[in-house]
């Protein structure tokens, strides 16, 4: 959905939230109360949405979740990158809508399988190399993560692999 931010994000501490039959949150830490509605709005001072990724070509939607919320994951040398900015979301926008084009008008069996087996892509940076690299785990189907591609034909095989090892797990 996505994240609930408090002034001080460096302490670690526990969290309580609770969800009200009106569909509002509250969430306490240290004293502190942040109160967020049912739907927040695009700004809130306190929120972090989940952005997303939607694309159509001859009547095939596919929409993905773009999740660079959490600054914790870690995978084989790759780490989280940090929140992306507008241009960099434009970017993966475009990438990913010429993609599923690619993938619908030449693989159109393979582009529903992504449509129904890819939920989330998970932006990473690479610390080591600059080349482009992807995974997926066994614990979070449905998830790949992949540091920026070079071009959208990358990005459809990288799509197309890694559903593949989504189908293996």
């Amino acid at each position: 959905f996505g994240c609930i931010l408090f002034n001080d994000p460096s302490i670690w501490e526990m969290v309580t939230v609770r969800r009200y039959s009106d569909g509002t949150l509250t969430a306490t830490s240290s004293g502190a109360v942040i109160t967020m509605p049912a739907r927040p709005s695009t700004y809130h001072p306190h929120w972090q949405s989940t952005r997303h990724l939607r694309a159509t070509c001859d009547d095939l939607q596919v929409e993905v979740e773009l999740d660079d919320l959490d600054p914790y994951i870690e995978y084989s040398g790759l780490s989280a990158a940090s929140r992306l900015t507008n241009d960099e979301i434009g970017r993966w926008n475009r990438q990913f809508t010429e993609a599923w084009s690619l993938l619908t008008r030449r693989h159109y069996e393979v582009a529903v399988a992504i449509a129904a087996g890819v939920r989330t892509l998970v932006p990473l940076t690479d610390r080591e190399t600059s080349g482009v690299a992807s995974a997926t785990l066994r614990y979070a189907s449905g998830a790949v993560l992949l540091t920026p591609q070079t071009d959208s034909t990358r990005l459809a095989c990288t799509l197309v692999h890694e559903l593949q090892h989504s189908k293996l797990n």
